[in-house]
């Protein structure tokens, strides 16, 4: 199969993963797939392509989807210090003509979480016939994901049409955007001009001084819960990132908040805003403690409830979960891969313990001792190893082997570091069997031969870590969903 990934006359770099039986070949390998995606770079699919890396002379003609996509990662590059501020982007929106107040907002953020109960009430909001907007980040296998309406992603042809104005209207009125300025305004304009309803808007860093905390009336705001994470930028305590978080009140709008939000930052934060505060009801069933989701729900139930939704029309909300959320796939005959963006230490605690409460419904028939469980991690730089592999750890005896790898981010962990730590927090303790591998897809097919070869009636695999990990997860695993052109990636910010 011949992948033609570049302009007509550029030569192709053709990848070959050996995945056990299978030959899998270019960035998803199975031709019959890609009508479903709108990568149109196949040429079993096109005779053309339709993705240049050409430079376009300015004045000539627009950049076309992957040009424009490469500008804007590249926007961070040429600015000096990338700093949290909301100057530049009320500027912008006030210079696009305030699209962010075209719409209802439920703004949501929170250490983990957020992503899922932003997913579950734009679901619920859709299912009671509202047009709703979704706007995430960051994006697991193309930048579209970022902004969809009732579950359609934007268009490649609105990104470049609505980044050219942007980037225009920025020089014209000398604002130096950064990156998600760019991203959190193109958001906006998408969602005015489609006239949403309403538009569930995740932060994201933060809260205080995120780009997204210039809307002004939201219905609702939401934290769901709050840990230590980004320390260099948000605070070295849970007291000092809860008041980041927290700093998305607004005054006279209901603030929900999970019940590990530290309540009296919440009430000072709150009283001074004169946001009313609600607390979700802790999730008390030992069972369903252990898995993250149902805190989710909780939290989304609430925020529906206040607003007066119809529990019947948006129940079944409450159950969808986003890609890379206990995400069960099952590509090959007696192999179940799981993917799962936990990248702290609270979240891995409550993945694995997710993972043994329900190890009998996925090994199905194949006893206990016939099941093979593996994991495949890659983390970010700025974690606290030592709590993440605690966390791994406690579950050990139900891991029989961990490969330990790397995302291509310039946030990325080297694995080697990861080995290192393994050993280091293990101890006397002992920890399973670690593989090092310099890269997601070779920790993938490692961990495939693997249980091919072994002598095992079925195996899970359980792929977690940093989201940026995730696209090249899938990407393997062959899985059918829009991508973008290849070549170009976003490692992600430094922080």
């Amino acid at each position: 199969i011949f992948w033609l990934g570049l302009a007509q006359a550029r030569s192709v770099t053709i990848r070959t993963f050996a995945y056990p039986r299978l030959m899998i070949t270019g960035p998803r390998a199975v031709g019959a797939s890609l009508r479903s995606r709108s990568w149109h770079a196949c040429g079993l699919c096109n005779n053309v392509a339709s993705y240049s890396t050409t430079p376009v002379a300015k004045g000539t003609s627009r950049l076309d989807y992957g040009e424009t996509l490469q500008t804007l990662y590249g926007v961070n590059e040429r600015i000096d210090v990338v700093k949290q501020e909301l100057e530049n982007i009320s500027k912008l929106d006030a210079a696009l003509g305030n699209p962010c107040d075209d719409f209802k907002v439920l703004h949501v953020t929170g250490t983990n979480g957020k992503g899922s109960v932003c997913w579950k009430l734009a679901n619920a909001l859709t299912a009671s016939g509202y047009k709703t907007g979704l706007f995430v980040s960051p994006h697991i296998s193309s930048f579209r994901e970022r902004m969809r309406i009732d579950g359609q992603l934007i268009s490649e042809d609105e990104v470049v049409e609505i980044a050219s104005e942007l980037m225009s209207t920025a020089a014209a009125n000398k604002i130096p955007a950064t990156f998600f300025e760019y991203v959190t305004a193109m958001a906006f304009v998408h969602f005015s001009r489609n006239n949403c309803d309403a538009v569930v808007l995740e932060v994201g860093l933060g809260g205080r001084l995120d780009s997204t905390n210039i809307v002004k009336n939201p219905l609702v705001t939401v934290v769901t819960n709050v840990g230590i994470e980004h320390k260099k930028i948000l605070g070295s305590t849970v007291e000092e990132i809860a008041f980041e978080k927290l700093s998305i009140a607004k005054a006279g709008t209901p603030m929900v908040i999970g019940p590990d939000v530290p309540l009296e930052v919440a009430k000072d934060v709150c009283g001074k805003a004169s946001a009313p505060l609600h607390v979700c009801e802790r999730v008390i069933d030992s069972d369903m403690q252990r898995d993250f989701d149902e805190e989710n729900k909780v939290c989304v139930r609430t925020v529906l409830d206040l607003l007066g939704f119809d529990r019947a029309r948006t129940s079944a909300a409450l159950e969808m979960r986003p890609p890379c959320r206990f995400e069960i796939v099952d590509v090959r005959p007696r192999q179940t891969h799981i993917l799962d963006v936990a990248h702290n230490a609270h979240a891995l605690g409550k993945l694995f313990s997710t993972l043994e409460l329900r190890l009998d419904s996925l090994r199905g028939d194949c006893p206990v001792e016939r099941l093979n469980v593996q994991v495949v991690l890659a983390l970010s730089s700025d974690k606290d190893l030592d709590k993440c592999i605690s966390e791994i750890l406690v579950h050990k005896k139900v891991v029989n082997k961990v490969y330990l790898t790397q995302a291509f981010s310039s946030r990325a962990q080297d694995s080697s570091v990861l080995e290192r730590e393994f050993a280091s927090v293990g101890g006397s303790q002992g920890v399973p069997e670690c593989c090092v591998s310099s890269s997601v897809s070779l920790a993938l097919e490692q961990s495939c031969v693997d249980a091919e070869r072994g002598d095992f009636d079925k195996t899970v695999t359980l792929v977690c870590g940093s989201v940026f990990m995730m696209g090249e997860a899938r990407e393997y695993l062959c899985m059918s969903e829009a991508v973008d052109p290849e070549g170009v990636v976003h490692k992600g910010p430094k922080l």
